[in-house]
């Protein structure tokens, strides 16, 4: 492996967390491609649906993560973001890997999460926001 875990991370996630909780490598030039990968390769290993949380909300109430789960295993596509009071959002779930919701995003903006709808309207793909 020629990327971050390399560096010793993945020995110390290993030791930290069960071995049922995967880890994925996800090394690539934007944010936006570093998500999509990981969504796609976990949408790819058979699972229904995905939810990637950001590491900087340590507090997030577990029924937010409940009610994005909830939705997710409704019928249909669809989208769920939980915006962050920065204007980016703390989590996005899918069914699909929709590469287009990554695309044209100022990451690391306060216009993330304004970008990412538009996106999501362009693509008509309905969208469900759990609370900031």
């Amino acid at each position: 492996m020629d990327g971050i875990l390399s560096r010793g991370a993945e020995s110390f996630f290993r030791a930290q967390l069960p071995e049922s909780i995967g880890r994925i490598e996800t090394v690539a030039p934007t944010l936006g491609q570093c998500l999509h990968h990981a969504a796609a390769t976990l949408l790819r290993a058979g699972h229904g649906a995905v939810c990637l949380v950001n590491s900087d909300s340590p507090t997030l109430p577990v029924g937010y993560l409940v009610t994005a789960a909830t939705t997710l295993a409704a019928p249909g596509d669809r989208i769920v973001l939980g915006p962050s009071t920065d204007g980016g959002y703390y989590l996005i779930g899918m069914k699909r890997p929709h590469v287009g919701l990554f695309e044209d995003i100022v990451w690391s903006t306060d216009q993330v999460l304004s970008q990412t709808l538009a996106r999501a309207a362009a693509l008509g793909i309905s969208v469900v926001q759990l609370p900031t």
